[in-house]
């Protein structure tokens, strides 16, 4: 937070960040005493300054990288484990099916995407991405007590939507968007059975970094 204040112009941060990435993706030329002096300070300032921005895919990609030289025995046992777990539950299969089955049934959904490609607002993008929990994250559930094949998001989809309108009032169009996210965790929840006390709304509560999204098991 001091840094972000001292700093007038975001670009700045972003420079240094990916300045930052770049060194810890070639991480691998340096020895080993200065690979861990410079993941250290990656884990501890960096990958959370990136996460205070809400840029997600570098704070991950830092944190990943961080854990693979700071603690590579750790790293290299968890990656062989996640590997196995997938391996013998037929993870990928059964992922890829709920993939599938999500994306044909929100794709044939009238009230995001209605027959009739005049009407407006309307959805006029929808992607369920298949996403695994970074090893990092999997790691430090772990050390607070949480074991691997009880993870409950282990793994996860991810549905993106984008949204077309007339209006250039942006207060309707937010709106508009934010009941089209309520409507896809209604049809999912009319796939499956939500667990009880798993379901987070960010949208109604963002993170302090701006993140907006819903969550649910």
């Amino acid at each position: 937070n001091m840094f972000l204040a001292m700093t007038e112009d975001v670009r700045v941060i972003i420079v240094k960040l990916a300045d930052r990435l770049h060194n810890m993706r070639t991480l691998q030329f340096m020895k080993p005493e200065k690979q861990k002096k410079i993941a250290a300070e990656t884990l501890d300032f960096f990958a959370p300054l990136a996460h205070r921005l809400g840029m997600r895919r570098i704070k991950s990609e830092l944190e990943e990288l961080s854990f693979k030289y700071l603690y590579p025995e750790d790293y290299a046992k968890l990656r062989k484990d996640v590997e196995s777990l997938c391996r013998h539950s037929n993870h990928e299969f059964y992922l890829q099916e709920a993939q599938e089955t999500l994306s044909e049934l929100l794709m044939n959904d009238d009230v995001l995407i209605p027959k009739n490609a005049s009407l407006k607002p309307r959805v006029n993008s929808l992607e369920v991405i298949r996403t695994m929990k970074p090893l990092y994250s999997i790691y430090q559930k772990i050390r607070r007590g949480e074991t691997l094949p009880t993870m409950l998001d282990l793994s996860t989809l991810v549905v993106v939507i984008g949204v077309q309108t007339d209006d250039e009032d942006k207060s309707k169009q937010f709106a508009f968007e934010k009941n089209a996210c309520y409507h896809v965790l209604g049809r999912i929840h009319e796939l499956w059975q939500p667990l009880p006390g798993r379901m987070k709304d960010y949208i109604a509560f963002p993170k302090p970094n701006g993140y907006q999204s819903l969550h649910t098991t």
